[in-house]
């Protein structure tokens, strides 16, 4: 791993506990190691900020962010303040209650490094139900992805497809966006 991470993964978290360990252990599997994960805890009240500090007890990429009491609360407001806090060039974005698959970044980093030009890179979703009371399936893209997209067409592109759940931004473009 460089000193400076190519992936920052912003999970932000609000009483999470039943399921921000299995997130954290599925960003901790992936098949390369040159990431960061930014815990953002929205004042949560249940066990999640043990869970997040134990994991960057023990992993240094891992860091817990705290939001403070009185701020702005909601995972838009704590997106934006783990970009803040980001270091990677590529930004991803994982919900405590999901699941990254383990070959995951290095298929982005892949698509990223062939395409330099690009600002975002998204995928497909799939949806998973380990209880079985619903069948799994993988959000379809339309054709969407897998090919480049010019501005503004991606954003429309990006609607058209149902707003995929698997995005990644590129940190100037965030910047440049604010």
């Amino acid at each position: 791993m460089t000193s400076v991470p190519r992936v920052t993964i912003i999970t932000p978290f609000l009483n999470a506990a039943s399921n921000l360990g299995e997130a954290i252990a599925s960003v901790r599997a992936q098949t390369i190691a040159d990431w960061e994960l930014l815990l953002v805890d929205d004042n949560s009240t249940d066990d999640s900020i043990r869970i997040a500090n134990d994991a960057a007890a023990i992993d240094p990429r891992i860091k817990v962010l705290r939001r403070p009491p009185g701020s702005k609360r909601g995972a838009a407001a704590a997106r934006n303040a783990g970009i803040a806090a980001s270091c990677g060039d590529l930004l991803a974005f994982l919900d405590a209650d999901d699941l990254y698959e383990p070959h995951m970044l290095q298929t982005v980093l892949a698509a990223a490094d062939a395409n330099p030009d690009a600002a975002m890179i998204f995928g497909p979703t799939k949806w998973w139900y380990p209880d079985g009371a619903r069948s799994d399936w993988v959000e379809p893209t339309d054709g969407l992805a897998a090919r480049l997209h010019q501005p503004p067409a991606f954003g429309s592109a990006a609607a058209d497809a149902g707003r995929p759940r698997s995005v990644y931004l590129f940190r100037a473009l965030a910047e440049k966006r604010g």
